[in-house]
């Protein structure tokens, strides 16, 4: 005959296990949730951020990444007359090298907002204008994260 009191710790495991299993899964609905709206509203976001970036800080912004990439790591960087988010970089605009070994170099401006629908974010040069910037981003990425600060002026 069972002992009664394995039967009931066995019960009580498996409620216990229940309980744990539908907090999980009901944490994962409301991050799900959570990423789905932010990723309905990340156009936007991106787009008010870029926006604020007057078209002559743009180009002084990527002639800087360009004079960087050139000082730093001896590589050209490609800059389309016409730079496009990448919504797979938190809408920031990734630059590639030149050459037979084109390559990712980095992403200029991710928005800090939506950082965490890009974890691969972690592993790239991320570039930002000003200090502003810098704060915002760390204060989102983790520590390992390089980001580059050109230090350029905000006025327009």
């Amino acid at each position: 005959m069972p002992d009664p009191e394995d039967e009931e710790t066995r019960r009580a495991r498996a409620r216990e296990q229940r309980r744990l299993e539908e907090a999980w899964r009901r944490q994962r609905e409301e991050e799900d949730a959570k990423r789905e709206e932010l990723a309905g509203r990340a156009a936007e976001v991106a787009r008010v951020g870029w926006q604020d970036v007057h078209p002559r800080q743009r180009a002084e912004l990527f002639a800087a990444v360009a004079e960087r990439a050139w000082h730093d790591e001896e590589v050209r960087v490609e800059i389309s007359e016409r730079p496009q988010v990448a919504e797979s970089f938190a809408y920031g605009i990734p630059l590639f090298t030149t050459g037979r070994l084109r390559a990712l170099y980095g992403i200029v401006r991710p928005c800090p907002e939506l950082v965490c629908l890009s974890p691969q974010l972690e592993f790239q040069h991320l570039v930002v204008r000003d200090e502003q910037e810098a704060r915002q981003l760390a204060g989102v990425m983790s520590p390992r994260a390089r980001i580059t600060n050109l230090c350029l002026s905000s006025d327009a």
